[in-house]
């Protein structure tokens, strides 16, 4: 039987959830009764479920999910809406894992967005990229007739953050636009782009999908690793602390 484990996290205390999700595929009422179980440990372990949503938004939130399974839901289907449901409990510490065979299958078998972007406000710019005719700096506009900031704001819907604080939303997307756009949008073999270039000028243009390993690369906006912090002691009565 597959599994997905949901751990959450809260800044003193590690909670692991009694129950472990599991689901097949094939078995409509595992996915449902997987809902039901998490919809029961939130209510009765975990104390910030109504933090920022009341309770009537969040049976509704629970209730849409149940609705939305059908015998076409797979494995990855559901890990999209446990993903959901996180995002919209709105707690920055959440967080959910897919098995190792869904991992695999992210990394080996499935192919992306092959650009990775970095997102200012409502725009969006290629940070790295092996496409030669979308350097670093190419502003994307639409993808397959999508704008940009839409495409965001869909987007967010599955990322975890504290409340509606969205800095930590835009600095995972940075970083895993490639993996939330295919989550989202499903599996796509070519995307047809609207970019704009550092003159200004806008154009289309047609990538084709790509594995992980080939897309990956070093952000170009991301700065050098240093120390948190720092401490040095210049005389023996002395401490400077560097933050």
């Amino acid at each position: 039987m597959q599994k997905v484990t949901l751990k959450i996290f809260t800044l003193f205390i590690f909670l692991l959830i009694a129950n472990i999700i599991s689901g097949q595929s094939s078995n409509v009422e595992k996915f449902k009764n997987d809902l039901v179980i998490l919809k029961n440990t939130f209510e009765t372990k975990y104390p910030s479920l109504y933090r920022f949503s009341n309770k009537t938004s969040i049976d509704k939130l629970f209730e849409d999910c149940l609705l939305s399974v059908n015998k076409k839901t797979t494995e990855r289907d559901f890990y999209r809406i446990i993903k959901l449901i996180l995002s919209k409990i709105e707690d920055g510490h959440l967080g959910c894992s897919p098995s190792n065979t869904l991992v695999k299958t992210f990394n080996e078998k499935e192919k992306y967005f092959p650009l990775s972007l970095y997102f200012l406000d409502k725009r969006a710019f290629v940070d790295c990229s092996s496409i030669n005719s979308l350097p670093s700096g190419t502003e994307i506009l639409e993808i397959n007739s999508k704008a940009i900031n839409n495409i965001r704001q869909t987007l967010f819907n599955y990322i975890v953050s504290d409340g509606k604080i969205e800095t930590k939303k835009y600095w995972i997307l940075k970083h895993s636009f490639w993996f939330y756009y295919n989550l989202v949008y499903g599996q796509q073999e070519k995307f047809k782009v609207k970019y704009k270039d550092i003159h200004g000028k806008i154009s289309f243009l047609i990538v084709n999908s790509d594995f992980k390993k080939n897309i990956e690369c070093k952000s170009l906006t991301d700065k050098e690793e240093s120390k948190l912090l720092d401490i040095k002691y210049p005389n023996a009565n002395t401490a400077i602390l560097t933050i």
